[in-house]
């Protein structure tokens, strides 16, 4: 949520929440002069973070007095979910978590659009999701301090880093443990046909799926961050045959993405990044056939290498913490920028 305040002392986010497990948001204002020493280039910073509670229609405070600076200023706050729907537990009927919308003694203004519209689509699992990177720990504490809920931080991923210094308007869709091809119960490809309830781990398919709208939003740029869990879990990576059927996979997915799009309506062409990083275990070796395959047929493809050197840090469950997306942001921010033309 995104709302710009003007000649404000208060400014409260209204969330009702009956889930069983909780959510944790995060909070931006703009603050221009101000560098977050983790997010270099990125204009926003990052002012609070927040649990909320049990109950209807709470109030939950987006800045303290500081950051809201005059009382004769507007300032543009942005409330975003930093954690994965399938740890908040809103799968039942009763179990709801919704933004009702701002509780200020100022006035809104209509927040202006960037003078470049850029929208951005993020595809990926856990280290796209943000899963576990709120910290920096020697690796020794990093799979003591478990992940989920209470670790997770969206925010700081290298997507969000993106998308913050693109100015773009950006969409993610991710879940830890999700594969591109092996797992064929619950991947990517088939899921993302659906709207955010088809997402939850387990939980589908279902009656009450809705098919995703793809009108609703269409992206200048797609970046799928997909195949660590294929190699792994999967054993794609040493199973006979699989690569090529994972390569294979991947294309029908670019396409599948891009063929919806144009039903849409989309004007202009998508280009699609296929990523590897911040680790990487091998699926480069099927991702850069599925490169190549694509471009042969027209398509807009480009391999984003965004993999880093182990800084000594690492997040919780084994996932990369704060520096290392800072560090794959960097790798990739220039190979999109010059891609793109931005």
């Amino acid at each position: 949520m995104r709302a710009t305040v003007c000649n404000a002392t208060m400014v409260t986010a209204v969330i009702t929440d009956t889930t069983t497990g909780g959510a944790r948001f995060g909070v931006w204002v703009n603050a221009s002069g101000v560098t977050d020493p983790h997010a270099a280039n990125v204009p926003n910073l990052r002012v609070s973070t927040f649990f909320t509670n049990e109950g209807f229609q709470l109030d939950y405070a987006l800045a303290a007095r500081s950051a809201i600076r005059q009382s004769t200023a507007c300032a543009t706050y942005t409330l975003q979910l930093l954690v994965e729907p399938a740890f908040i537990e809103d799968s039942g009927p009763l179990n709801a978590l919704s933004v009702e919308g701002l509780r200020t003694d100022g006035y809104l203004v209509a927040t202006p659009e960037p003078a470049v519209k850029r929208n951005i689509e993020i595809l990926g699992d856990s280290l796209t999701a943000g899963y576990g990177a709120g910290f920096d720990l020697p690796h020794a504490q990093s799979s003591t301090c478990g992940g989920g809920g209470f670790t997770d931080d969206q925010g700081v991923s290298y997507g969000a880093l993106l998308c913050a210094n693109f100015s773009a308007r950006c969409t993610t869709e991710a879940v830890s443990g999700i594969t591109l091809y092996t797992g064929r119960g619950f991947n990517l490809p088939l899921t993302w046909d659906w709207e955010l309830g088809g997402m939850l781990q387990n939980k589908w398919p279902n009656a009450s799926m809705v098919p995703y709208d793809a009108r609703r939003f269409q992206p200048d740029a797609v970046i799928i961050n997909l195949g660590e869990n294929d190699w792994g879990g999967g054993k794609c990576g040493t199973t006979p045959g699989c690569p090529d059927k994972f390569t294979a996979a991947y294309v029908d997915y670019v396409r599948h993405i891009g063929e919806v799009y144009a039903r849409a309506g989309k004007e202009g062409p998508i280009t699609f990044f296929l990523t590897i990083g911040p680790h990487e275990h091998g699926q480069s070796a099927a991702i850069l056939p599925a490169v190549e395959q694509l471009k042969a047929g027209g398509v807009n493809a480009v391999f984003l290498n965004a993999t880093v050197p182990d800084y000594g840090t690492i997040g919780c469950g084994g996932h990369p913490g704060v520096t290392i997306h800072h560090a794959s942001f960097l790798r990739a921010q220039p190979v999109i920028a010059a891609a793109m033309g931005w």
